[in-house]
């Protein structure tokens, strides 16, 4: 472009005679063009290219080139993309054939790559991706010349190595093309996987057999996901665990009975790594009736059919004690509270999510630095519903670390409610959730000093049952060494809880994949998008592992870059809004006292009356009852529809506040790039005119 814009410029100067120049001129442009298509073509073949993106995403990571290099069988990449693409898939589209060229670059002699483009299911390309791999089409509606219809969409690959094979169904929107290519190169390569154990408890979450539908029940994705890195693994614990486990995953321990916590503890004591998921509120689970899954409920009995009645308190084996294995690991676990905060990002959701939903951001301190932990490796915002929280004990082992992972955010109120505070009883029997609007929050005492929502544990552990030291052997003639409690592990454990369940639920997995790019069309839904709950618990898998290959490649995604002043402005607001409802409700809820006491006062003052028999006081305080009530409804209800009037009132406030802001970033945006045109054309104008004067002859200037 520049040169045809040179060469036009120079035409306006061609005189006649001048057809030598003419002929240098325009050879001149073609050898241009010639030279830099010549020089694109050599640089695409030999990926000589810039990443100037700040996040470094439109290129391979290191972490994927130090992979790829370990590899040490030839992997064959088969990737499957249909020739037209839906228009919302276009550009992730353009992004796996990019990553697919990069990573067979970043190895050629190790990954060989074959990209079919079929047209629709039934062409070659389409037959071979469903006969050969097993990878089939995703039906999609999209909209052709005949109108709006299902069209079979392929964009997966096939990775096979040596007779091992894995396939990637379907790179969705909200997955990281490269992480999922290398993942998968890596996995065929491995000739043989590391084994993950996930502990057999009340919660099935690789799925099981459900009285209440009569079928199968889905087990957890993320179950999924880790088979296509480890060997995964159910593991009772109602025997020691087998020697060749050499992570376990322990969702909910406070539903093991005794005998099972002690052969976790022993697990644990003997330093082996494990991760523990205990939330004193699954509430997924307990809004699909699964109460008993609470810590403080009674165990459910395996053999109750639900359909049968409803079940007895004490159907079930009694729920083992939890509280000696975590004060063993140096915690102070309380599990009656669920934290609450007010923090939310999301203008969206802001008034939509109840506070128990905690949102967590690195911006204001919620997730521990990735140099402390490699768990948070790349982890910049999660979201935790009905969290609980562990901490440090007071007590705790000096031969214990104690390593917080996640806290509650800074810059906004946050507190804790008891169970108590946030269930009631069903007319069933099973424990039902209140509404939001019925649970009064309490805030934490010391604002400044945060529980945490995970922590990670390592160091020697004492016992928290009687057992023998490690190492320590009868001598002779001697008695033989008894079983102590407080004998401190032979190795180091290394043990990361989080006291929440829900955030690896099914759920999360819709926004951590975007099926559909359903997320990406709505700018109010990518808050979602950026959450990172899939892969702040795969980082602590991995980290138990010892693994870092994936660590920072799991989480290579674009940053949120949200405007900070007008996230302060929106906070602000709704802070505001909240002290001066809890003020307007505290006050109304005096007048109601008050109402109340004066209603109380006039029976009393019947009751004192000596003018009267027993039998005119009880007539006079039946009578005043009745009044006294319907007075009291009618105060009550005034005083409802008031509270509505002021909630309304500051909520109109705080809208007008943080649209008023808006407003004046959307003037600012179309006003400062508007002044600084301005300024440069007066700018040129001016050196024009200048220019302009200096060269008039002095006998043409105007004298005097």
């Amino acid at each position: 472009a520049l040169g045809a814009a040179t060469f036009v410029l120079s035409s306006r100067r061609w005189r006649p005679g001048s057809q030598a120049m003419v002929a240098v001129q325009v050879m001149s442009l073609i050898f241009a063009v010639v030279l830099v298509a010549n020089l694109s073509r050599l640089a695409a073949r030999g990926g000589v290219d810039a990443d100037t993106t700040a996040e470094g995403l439109s290129s391979v990571s290191p972490a994927s080139i130090a992979a790829l290099k370990e590899l040490k069988e030839p992997v064959t990449v088969t990737a499957f993309i249909s020739k037209d693409l839906p228009p919302e898939l276009a550009l992730k589209g353009k992004e796996v054939v990019d990553k697919l060229k990069a990573v067979q670059r970043a190895s050629p002699s190790t990954v060989k790559l074959d990209i079919r483009y079929p047209a629709d299911a039934l062409d070659e390309a389409g037959a071979l991706a469903q006969t050969e791999f097993n990878l089939r089409p995703r039906k999609q509606v999209v909209d052709s010349a005949s109108g709006r219809r299902m069209a079979d969409v392929f964009l997966g690959a096939a990775i096979a190595s040596a007779g091992r094979s894995q396939v990637i169904e379907h790179f969705d929107p909200g997955l990281s093309v490269e992480y999922e290519l290398v993942r998968a190169i890596r996995g065929v390569a491995d000739v043989k996987k590391r084994v993950l154990g996930i502990a057999t408890t009340d919660l099935e979450v690789m799925g099981g057999f459900d009285y209440k539908t009569m079928g199968m029940t889905q087990g957890w994705e993320i179950v999924e996901e880790w088979k296509r890195q480890y060997e995964v693994r159910s593991v009772s614990l109602d025997s020691d665990v087998a020697a060749d486990i050499e992570v376990l995953v322990v969702p909910q321990p406070s539903t093991l009975t005794q005998p099972q916590m002690e052969k976790l503890h022993d697990y644990i004591w003997n330093g082996r790594p494990a991760l523990m998921l205990e939330d004193p509120m699954p509430f997924f689970q307990v809004v699909q009736g699964r109460g008993d899954l609470i810590p403080s409920q009674p165990k459910k009995n395996p053999q109750q059919n639900p359909m049968m009645g409803m079940q007895q308190p004490d159907s079930g084996p009694p729920k083992g004690d939890l509280r000696p294995l975590m004060k063993g690991l140096g915690l102070d676990w309380r599990p009656d509270e669920v934290t609450w905060s007010d923090y939310n990002p999301s203008h969206y959701f802001r008034e939509l999510i109840p506070a128990n939903f905690v949102w967590l951001v690195k911006d204001r301190s919620s997730i521990e630095s990735e140099e402390r932990s490699a768990v948070t490796t790349g982890v910049n915002a999660l979201l935790l519903p009905y969290p609980g929280n562990v901490q440090a004990a007071a007590d705790k082992p000096a031969s214990l670390t104690v390593t917080p992972l996640l806290l509650p955010g800074t810059g906004s109120p946050w507190g804790v409610n008891l169970i108590m505070d946030l269930t009631q009883p069903s007319w069933q029997g099973q424990v039902q959730l209140k509404r939001p609007d019925e649970v009064k929050r309490r805030p934490y005492p010391d604002q400044g000093k945060r529980p945490a929502l995970a922590v990670e544990i390592t160091g020697a552990m004492p016992s928290a049952y009687p057992r023998l030291v490690p190492g320590v052997t009868a001598e002779e003639g001697k008695e033989a060494p008894k079983p102590q409690t407080g004998a401190l592990s032979g190795k180091p454990v290394k043990v990361v809880v989080v006291a929440d369940l829900d955030l690896v639920d099914n759920e999360f997995f819709r926004f951590y994949r975007d099926q559909g790019n359903q997320m990406g069309k709505q700018d109010e839904l990518r808050v979602l998008m950026n959450l990172k709950n899939v892969q702040f618990v795969a980082n602590a898998v991995d980290a138990l592992f010892d693994d870092k290959s994936y660590l920072a490649l799991r989480t290579r995604r674009p940053l949120p870059r949200p405007l900070l002043k007008l996230e302060a402005v929106a906070t602000e607001a709704q802070e505001r809004r909240r002290a001066q409802m809890e003020s307007v409700n505290t006050d109304l809820q005096a007048k109601i006292e008050t109402i109340q006491s004066d209603f109380q006062a006039s029976l009393t003052k019947i009751d004192a009356r000596e003018d009267i028999d027993e039998e005119s006081k009880a007539h006079e305080k039946s009578r005043a009852q009745i009044v006294g009530q319907r007075r009291i409804e009618r105060e009550i209800n005034d005083i409802k529809l008031k509270i509505e009037q002021e909630e309304r009132k500051l909520e109109i406030q705080q809208s007008r506040t943080v649209e008023a802001y808006q407003w004046w970033v959307k003037f600012l945006a179309v006003a400062i790039p508007s002044a600084v045109l301005a300024v440069i054309a007066l700018a040129v104008f001016a050196n024009r005119v200048v220019r302009e004067k200096s060269h008039i002859p002095a006998a043409r200037r105007r004298q005097g």
